[in-house]
């Protein structure tokens, strides 16, 4: 063969050699990429699976701008109130405090409020027995006024302030059927607030003017069943999981942004966007293990919380990393402080029905137990039953509180909740 066949021969080969080194450099990257993906995939299914919102779906209920949807409603009351309502002060004074001395300048204040108000009222309460609460968060939504989340989180509080404050002074007037008709619209729009898809880590709580009518009034046992099944599926152990579950996906989702300016490609380079995958990959499985914590104890779940941060050496610089265990310990506490209301509301609806058909409370809650459909709850706390004993007219009941310790009901040490008739 001549030199130069020869040579172009080679070159021919050496070509080929080149060309099939690449092509098979390319699909093992292709391969490894596609395989990483994958393994990024089993800690957002779990994710998704605890609440996290899954890109490109819904979460089955109605857009903002549907019938069934209570945020509209809410806005438009807020931007009716008057602005005397719109710190709230006085109303959560009146709903909250009850000392003595100014309480009758409050309830003035109060009446003065809602009688100012008596429009967005009728909104709040439309909007409280809507099955949904939906605020519009895409700034590309058309015909449509866009709202934050923020912005609905305030009109909902300032809302329930207002319907609290309708339900306590109808109590205090005696007016039991509109007090019972508030209380029940109020627990509507706590559980509206608890299914939102944007629900904060923090679980922030919106007024529940039970125990305050309680305080006050008598209902029958037909009211007291009535309220007694609204709170029901209140469930604030889901909601603190798919509230950890949104934060953690976010945290996962604001991983490749670290470290990278806005607008320029962040990993040009392959072998560093495989190596920054695979550490993305080992932070979603510490992240997917989160929402774990959220069903646990207190002092269990502040201990896992701080045995998964202290895995977070391969975190990028910078980076916050995944919520610090200060942020779940204030989630933790609210949702235990909310799942004890819910819980004492209960059992104090349960001694009222017994009440009004036996015409006096009982010795020990046991006695409750012969009803039956009224299943009672637990202390969250202790795991056993709540404290009780009856005080005068009425009843005390008590929680161990975080100490576990029965200390027999006193102020400061167990949490307590006394009803004087």
């Amino acid at each position: 063969m001549p030199p130069s066949r020869s040579r172009r021969f080679f070159v021919i080969v050496e070509a080929g050699v080149v060309a099939a080194v690449l092509l098979l450099a390319g699909a093992a990257y292709i391969l490894t990429l596609h395989r990483l993906n994958c393994a990024l995939n089993v800690p957002l299914e779990k994710l998704y699976a605890a609440g996290a919102p899954r890109p490109g779906h819904t979460d089955g209920s109605p857009p903002a701008s549907s019938e069934a949807n209570a945020a509209p409603l809410y806005l438009q009351a807020h931007r009716c109130l008057q602005e005397s309502m719109r710190d709230g002060l006085d109303l959560l004074s009146f709903i909250y405090d009850r000392p003595s001395g100014s309480r009758r300048q409050l309830r003035g204040r109060a009446e003065g409020i809602l009688a100012r108000n008596q429009e967005p009222l009728a909104l709040v309460k439309r909007a409280a027995a809507k099955p949904y609460c939906r605020f519009a968060v895409d700034p590309t939504a058309p015909d449509a006024r866009v709202e934050s989340v923020y912005e609905g989180s305030e009109a909902m509080e300032i809302a329930a302030e207002l319907l609290a404050a309708d339900a306590v002074l109808a109590a205090e007037r005696g007016n039991l059927r509109d007090a019972v008709e508030s209380c029940r619209l109020s627990v509507g729009m706590l559980r509206q607030a608890f299914a939102q898809p944007t629900i904060h880590l923090w679980l922030q709580g919106l007024p529940l003017p039970l125990s305050a009518v309680l305080q006050t009034t008598s209902p029958d046992g037909e009211s007291c069943r009535v309220l007694y099944e609204a709170l029901r599926p209140l469930d604030f152990i889901a909601a603190f999981r798919r509230a950890v579950a949104v934060e953690a996906y976010g945290r996962v989702r604001a991983f490749d942004d670290i470290g990278t300016d806005t607008g320029r490609r962040p990993f040009p380079n392959p072998f560093a966007r495989l190596d920054r995958l695979r550490s993305k990959i080992v932070f979603a499985e510490r992240a997917a293990a989160v929402p774990d914590i959220a069903d646990k104890p207190l002092s269990e779940a502040m201990a896992a919380c701080r045995a998964l941060q202290r895995t977070g050496d391969r975190d990028p610089e910078g980076y916050g990393g995944l919520p610090s265990p200060l942020e779940l310990q204030f989630g933790l506490l609210m949702r235990d402080s909310l799942a004890l209301d819910r819980d004492a509301m209960q059992i104090a609806l349960a001694l009222k029905a017994y009440h009004a058909q036996r015409g006096a409370y009982p010795d020990s809650l046991r006695a409750l137990h012969a009803y039956p459909g009224w299943k009672l709850p637990e202390d969250p706390f202790s795991g056993k039953d709540f404290g009780y004993r009856r005080k005068g007219a009425g009843f005390v009941l008590y929680s161990w509180g975080e100490d576990l310790r029965d200390d027999g009901g006193k102020r400061g040490w167990d949490i307590v909740f006394e009803f004087t008739r």
